[in-house]
């Protein structure tokens, strides 16, 4: 629709100073719509923004990097995710701890929008007074602790208990491929630890002070191989 959209720019804004563009996963323009797109690139009309979106710039042709500005962006830490968060509960007028902000700002990954999507469901379906247990259970979340006895226990080759915590972290309405995916970051973290201590402010940052330091704890005791 590169053709449509050069017609279309020429079209001044009605209410706004600038009409905005966004073509998201750039990369994926044919080449015959990067050809169409270089000339309105190179000379947009002044009132016109193009934001080109893409997860793989390396694929996008040098013709079209040579006329833009090339912007990255970075994942958020957890405490700036959950300060974020805190911030529009409090502007909710709402009440969740903060524990409870810090396990939303973790099962965030790095994303503050997700981080926000996952703040909305919480309001609309527990409401705004909702506990940890009830957005974990909402969520399909798995107890960080709960994680953290699994890997412990499988650190310590007890599996029995291993087996019956996963049960039972199951039965409490955690998603098994979630439990899997949390179980692998953590027993990772624990191998980086084992190798070098100094990585726990890296690991910190990514998935928050409590993985840390129950990382490092079982760094510092587990016998890895």
């Amino acid at each position: 629709e590169i053709r449509q959209l050069r017609e279309s720019v020429r079209v001044i804004p009605l209410i706004s100073s600038y009409k905005t563009y966004v073509i998201d996963e750039a990369h994926m323009l044919t080449q015959a719509a990067v050809n169409a797109l270089l000339k309105t690139l190179e000379e947009p009309p002044e009132h016109v923004v193009f934001i080109l979106a893409t997860t793989d710039p390396e694929k996008l042709p040098a013709t079209v990097l040579s006329r833009t500005q090339r912007f990255d962006f970075r994942t958020l830490a957890v405490a700036e995710i959950r300060d974020r968060l805190t911030r529009l509960v409090e502007a909710e007028g709402a009440k969740l701890d903060g524990e409870t902000l810090e396990l939303l700002a973790q099962a965030a990954d790095g994303s503050i929008r997700d981080g926000e999507s996952l703040l909305e469901q919480v309001l609309a379906f527990v409401g705004e007074s909702a506990d940890r247990e009830e957005v974990m259970h909402l969520l399909g979340i798995p107890d960080p602790l709960v994680v953290r006895e699994i890997a412990g226990a499988i650190l310590t080759k007890n599996t029995a208990s291993a087996l019956e915590q996963v049960s039972a972290s199951i039965q409490r309405g955690s998603d098994p491929t979630t439990l899997t995916e949390q179980l692998a970051k953590y027993l990772r973290d624990v191998l980086l630890l084992k190798s070098d201590a100094a990585l726990a402010e890296i690991i910190e940052r990514r998935s928050g002070t409590a993985h840390a330091q129950g990382a490092v704890a079982h760094g510092e005791k587990a016998e890895v191989s």
